[in-house]
């Protein structure tokens, strides 16, 4: 850390040069750009504001003006939060205790992450999306009816199935193996299996025919193509191309606007209002503990807490005189 006590001529960002080097080896490459980002956004703003460039030196007053230019430029709750962490890493970085100082002393209370309603679709919702994509007929709906399938009944996260390999995929055991999961490169392993329902199998099999034409078309080597979901030219989908190819594809169906990402609490929702334990659902999306899976995924639902609440409080007490 001493280097950074003798700064130059911009100390915010190089300090937030210096900690994001730091941190490179302990997080996923799009994280670090993206803390890179929004660094050098906070800088350029409090920087218009006259506030101290140096974030050693800061104290509550820089904190102050950091969060009243949050709430000033209408960030919801969350992202101030997120913004927060983000300046939380850098200030214990450069060893400056004022947030942990102003947390102790209770005075003020500073952003934190809402706990926000779960938004998921049901089955009614998805065979309506299915059945609209049905009548399409081109690669793009292809593509998109495998993928909300997939999704739906496995609760990927939208890049492992996007990046995932042909290779990756086996019809003998029904298995999809995932070699991009969150936080590859830093803490997470690749290579974990996961189960494909049997309700899933035959959108995978009228796919794989699919993809098979697709290439044909392409008129590339087929052994040659190794993206599960191949592209225009033979390689997986960057995700704003994938993110293009969804939406063009659900204007097309006249579908609601949406995207992929809510199909994983949706699955999580579903098991759990079935009854799987929550522990199984928190394995099956690789949480390292239940806690995530309940606070981001799997939730009880505001009104089926009411109707058990209601059902407690409306069943008489039943008393036993004693002989």
């Amino acid at each position: 850390m001493g280097p950074l006590l003798s700064m130059g001529r911009y100390p915010f960002l190089e300090a937030s040069n210096a900690y994001l080097e730091f941190v490179r080896p302990f997080v996923a490459e799009l994280t670090a750009k993206e803390r890179g980002r929004k660094l050098r956004m906070i800088a350029k703003a409090l920087a218009d504001r006259g506030i101290s460039m140096n974030p050693s030196k800061w104290g509550e007053r820089e904190i102050g003006a950091f969060v009243a230019w949050m709430k000033e430029s209408g960030f919801e709750p969350e992202y101030q939060a997120k913004l927060l962490q983000y300046v939380r890493g850098l200030l214990r970085f450069v060893g400056n205790p004022v947030l942990e100082r102003m947390k102790g002393a209770r005075i003020v209370r500073l952003p934190s992450k809402a706990e926000k309603p779960v938004y998921v679709k049901d089955d009614a919702w998805y065979a309506e999306t299915m059945a609209k994509l049905e009548g399409l007929s081109n690669w793009g709906a292809e593509a998109i009816r495998f993928a909300m399938a997939f999704y739906y009944h496995t609760g990927l996260r939208v890049k492992e199935l996007r990046l995932a390999q042909l290779s990756d995929l086996d019809t003998a055991r029904w298995t999809l193996s995932i070699e991009h999961p969150k936080g590859e490169g830093a803490w997470a392993a690749s290579g974990e299996r996961i189960a494909i329902f049997p309700s899933a199998r035959p959108h995978v099999l009228d796919f794989l025919e699919a993809r098979a034409r697709r290439v044909r078309d392409l008129g590339l080597d087929p052994s040659k193509v190794e993206a599960l979901i191949p592209n225009e030219s033979g390689a997986c989908y960057s995700e704003a191309g994938w993110r293009r190819r969804r939406a063009k594809t659900f204007r097309e169906a006249g579908i609601e606007r949406a995207n992929f990402r809510v199909l994983r609490p949706s699955f999580a929702q579903r098991l759990k209002d079935r009854g799987a334990p929550i522990e199984a659902v928190s394995k099956a999306l690789r949480h390292s503990s239940t806690a995530t899976t309940e606070r981001f995924y799997a939730r009880i639902r505001t009104e089926r807490a009411w109707d058990d609440l209601e059902r407690v409080w409306e069943t008489p007490i039943v008393r036993v005189n004693s002989p």
